[in-house]
């Protein structure tokens, strides 16, 4: 990332990217929801999977919380869009802490944004009642990747 990391914070928390929430029937849509019990801070992510391909189409976020919480849940929303459920569970919380700078207290924030987005990923799999989970991700004979 060529941005520097006060500038990543900056536009992620006066500018959130993707807040706002997608309908949580949709079958494509996950939801994902993390808090803090010792701060309170709440982060809910929401990701739309398009199933032929497994690439996440779209995401939301909700976050209750500082500025931190709120930043890390725009920025993981903004990450996520146009990876596969793969590479979006591959994302670490060192990438998330080093590109918005967070302070070593302020780290949960990454790891309620990181966590609510893999719940949305499981989600989604539920929903879609598959017996093969998003880790085994399998390319079916016509070479499509198959999300289960």
């Amino acid at each position: 990332m060529d941005i520097d990391p006060v500038t990543w914070f900056d536009e992620h928390f006066r500018n959130p990217q993707h807040a706002g929430s997608l309908p949580p029937g949709d079958t494509d849509v996950g939801t994902g929801r993390v808090e803090n019990v010792r701060s309170g801070d709440v982060t809910r992510l929401q990701v739309r999977i398009d199933k032929s391909s497994c690439e996440i189409r779209d995401a939301r976020f909700k976050a209750y919380g500082c500025s931190f919480t709120i930043a890390s849940a725009s920025f993981i929303a903004d990450l996520v869009i146009g990876r596969t459920m793969v590479s979006a569970l591959a994302i670490t919380l060192d990438e998330i802490n080093e590109a918005l700078s967070l302070p070593i207290t302020k780290r949960y924030c990454a790891e309620l944004a990181r966590d609510a987005m893999q719940l949305a990923v499981a989600d989604y799999e539920t929903k879609q009642d598959t017996q093969t989970h998003v880790i085994s991700e399998q390319i079916n004979d016509s070479g499509n990747r198959s999300c289960g």
